[in-house]
């Protein structure tokens, strides 16, 4: 039986009904609009860290231009279902234990309503989930790279999606076969496999922009990942650095993967994510119950034109995180999913830092709230909301609160 919104509401965990001060985004027991302080299409997301909002025309490097568009996907391959089951599967592995972490996943699932699981449309896994992330060369990780289609991640897709009858997306290292090509070098890549709920493979995603850690071992992708997928629609792919600036480097406002949504029409984007925390291993492990919400509005952030296109079309985001330590790399876990429209940011369904388990949302549920952004009290109280914003990145790429932890 579906629970009404009112419950829903009232049985927020007390993190989201409590997280209210200001210059802070909140995740709102559904606010009017009339409520939002600052306009989420006209203000960026920021940071929890204690960055300060301040009173200024919108920056100009921030505003949402033109996109030169492939033409329209055809209303028949945009189509999807008017309501999509998601799970993402969030666990802790351990780096090159493929067999523990196998096990892990499995343990997990096994925890989950076996109707629940019988009644996905997509499961998502997070980002070199079998092998774990944290290798440190290229030596210690070939013992685990996999061809796509025959390799230990994708065997475990096939199995899953047909038992469930549901799409599998699992993100694993790569080995490609070049023995059609030899004489040539090598190709590893951070992968993602995707398999239909006939256990056929639909797509394989290479990592586009790498991580430091990636860069030890892996070769980048050729670009973002676009892929149709029955009974989902038009969808995006990414793996967890792939929503940053390129290597850091570029501006903060270049938006990469978050215009690549835009061209490609999409209305479902998957993100298989190995993404790190920025608190210290003491204060994070302390709070297991509670999501990393500096982490949550991080991931928002980066998808600031989509907020500010304030299209009419919905598009969901599927977050699959990670979560757990490998050595002294802990791992933010909050895995999410959230969809945005017409400007405003809903949030579906949101795992706290430290729980393995599956999160299951039905996107045609009544969403759990809005991330929305408060002014800070000391604003001039005769400064219009549409004049506030956050103040730009610098023009080297510098972003507003430091470069993130990611993966």
């Amino acid at each position: 039986m579906k629970t009404s919104t009112a419950l829903r509401r009232a049985t927020l965990p007390f993190w989201a009904r409590t997280f209210g001060r200001p210059n802070s985004p909140t995740l709102a027991a559904q606010p009017s609009r009339a409520s939002l302080k600052v306009p989420v299409a006209t203000a960026r997301l920021h940071s929890l860290s204690g960055y300060k909002l301040r009173a200024s025309s919108r920056p100009e490097n921030l505003s949402v231009v033109a996109v030169s568009a492939s033409p329209s996907p055809t209303a028949e391959r945009r189509q999807r279902k008017s309501k999509m089951r998601i799970g993402c599967l969030q666990f802790a592995p351990q780096v090159g234990d493929v067999d523990g972490n196998l096990s892990r996943a499995d343990a997990a699932l096994s925890r989950a309503d076996p109707d629940d699981l019988d009644s996905l449309d997509l499961l998502v896994v997070p980002e070199m989930a079998f092998s774990g992330y944290n290798f440190t060369s290229l030596s210690q990780i070939i013992p685990f790279l996999e061809y796509a289609g025959t390799g230990i991640s994708s065997l475990w897709a096939r199995s899953r999606a047909l038992k469930h009858n549901c799409h599998v997306v699992v993100g694993f290292p790569e080995q490609v076969d070049v023995s059609d090509k030899w004489p040539t070098s090598p190709e590893y890549y951070n992968s993602a496999i995707v398999v239909s709920n006939e256990g056929e493979t639909i797509a394989t995603y290479r990592k586009h922009f790498l991580y430091m850690i990636d860069e030890t071992w892996a070769l980048e992708g050729s670009g973002f990942g676009k892929e149709y997928i029955p009974g989902l629609g038009q969808t995006a792919m990414g793996i967890c650095m792939d929503i940053n600036p390129y290597k850091f480097e570029a501006p903060w406002h270049a938006f990469e993967f978050a215009f690549h949504v835009l061209e490609v029409r999409a209305n479902l984007v998957i993100l298989s994510m190995a993404w790190l925390t920025r608190e210290d291993v003491t204060t994070f492990t302390s709070k297991p119950d509670e999501p990393d919400m500096e982490t949550l509005t991080y991931w928002v952030q980066r998808m600031e034109p989509i907020i500010r296109a304030e299209n009419d079309e919905e598009i969901v985001f599927v977050f699959c995180n990670r979560c757990g330590i490998e050595g002294d790399t802990v791992y933010a876990g909050t895995s999410t999913v959230i969809s945005i429209k017409q400007g405003e940011c809903r949030v579906h369904g949101l795992l706290p830092r430290g729980r393995e388990s599956l999160l299951v949302v039905d996107t045609d549920d009544p969403p759990l709230g809005k991330l929305i952004s408060r002014v800070d009290t000391d604003l001039d109280s005769d400064a219009s909301p549409e004049d506030v914003s956050v103040p730009a990145a610098s023009e080297d790429g510098a972003l507003p609160n430091g470069s993130p932890h990611t993966g």
